[in-house]
């Protein structure tokens, strides 16, 4: 029987994209799943102000954030300070891991934004995430999440 290689995405830049200018769709899990334990309030709260203390600190300058019950959504950018989003995304879940007890699943999943297409419909589609999930009417209702201005 012959065994078939996993094919894997390929993860280097395109020579045309400035390393700076790449915009994420990122999502992230907790392991606990089916416990909402992002959206208890002091929770949510932190992990609003941790990313609020990395676009700070110019490592991530997100365009939107919003913490469900068990996932969070981002799309952003990374910032001058940055080492990398995997780099980063490691240090974040190590930090929340370590100073508020949040059980992340293994790794996570990012996908790189190509043009103003994709990034209008991950934007809409992170948007209306907790409408979709039935907790709340609109998504101007929904509490923990980040938009920037720009």
């Amino acid at each position: 029987m012959e065994t078939k290689s996993r094919k894997w995405l390929r993860r280097s830049i395109p020579t045309w994209v400035k390393p700076k200018d790449e915009t994420f769709f990122v999502t992230d899990c907790s392991r606990e799943r089916h416990k909402a334990p992002l959206v208890k309030p002091k929770i949510a709260s932190e992990l609003m102000s941790s990313i609020h203390f990395r676009c700070e600190l110019q490592i991530w300058l997100p365009m939107i954030a919003l913490v469900m019950p068990d996932h969070i959504h981002m799309i952003l950018r990374l910032g001058l300070e940055s080492k990398g989003l995997s780099t980063e995304m490691r240090n974040w879940k190590y930090w929340t891991a370590k100073n508020l007890g949040i059980h992340w699943q293994d790794g996570f999943f990012d996908h790189r934004l190509r043009d103003a297409e994709s990034l209008s419909q991950k934007y809409e589609y992170i948007l209306d995430n907790p409408v979709r999930a039935g907790l709340v009417e609109s998504p101007s209702d929904w509490k923990w999440k980040i938009e920037s201005e720009d």
